[in-house]
């Protein structure tokens, strides 16, 4: 991950914020405080917007692994049947499936918990979201009303199967859910064309 002078200047980073006894000390930038060390601005991002450290690592550790929130799977089929002759002439109907195998989401912390550059993952037991299949059906109808006027109605129902809840999308490292996908469940639309 990244190139040879971006490894050289991280690894001399982390080099220099270790001492015997743990990461080095570092006076706040304001100068009047002595409680934020180096080590904790570069892996928890106390003071920061980020924690370069922490997420340089993290991509690291990444690196040659399934990367999280990928799925290995998605499947779509689509079909659709238009009826041209008899009593349904004019009529349509179809559906369609969409899949997604399940996905890693996490990964538990592995390491000394104390050394942050010691922080390993366990790639062996990914933290799971759930796989997904979800169904969607419609129904038309179709017609010319006049010679330059041709109207259509299609019902669609999106998700016909599916109901409310929520789907987890991140954990936190002791295994509970960090945030969630809000699943609205089914839904149904009605579209009226008119074209000439």
């Amino acid at each position: 991950m990244g190139n040879a002078n971006m490894r050289e200047l991280m690894g001399l980073i982390d080099e220099a914020l270790q001492i015997p006894g743990g990461v080095a000390r570092m006076h706040h930038y304001y100068g009047t405080e002595d409680v934020m060390t180096a080590g904790k601005n570069w892996f928890d991002g106390e003071g920061l917007s980020g924690a370069p450290g922490s997420e340089w690592r993290r991509a690291e550790l990444y690196e040659n692994t399934t990367v999280p929130e990928l799925r290995k799977w998605r499947i779509n089929l689509i079909s659709n049947y238009e009826f041209d002759r008899s009593i349904l002439k004019g009529v349509n109907i179809g559906g369609g499936l969409r899949y997604q195998s399940s996905v890693a989401l996490g990964y538990p912390p592995a390491g000394d918990p104390d050394d942050p550059r010691q922080i390993r993952y366990d790639f062996s037991r990914p933290y799971k979201g759930p796989a997904e299949t979800n169904v969607d059906l419609w129904i038309g109808y179709t017609r010319q009303l006049t010679r330059k006027i041709h109207w259509r109605i299609q019902l669609n129902i999106k998700d016909a199967f599916e109901k409310k809840g929520l789907i987890p999308i991140t954990y936190n490292p002791n295994g509970r859910p960090a945030a969630y996908r809000i699943v609205s469940g089914q839904s149904w639309t009605l579209v009226n064309t008119l074209s000439f």
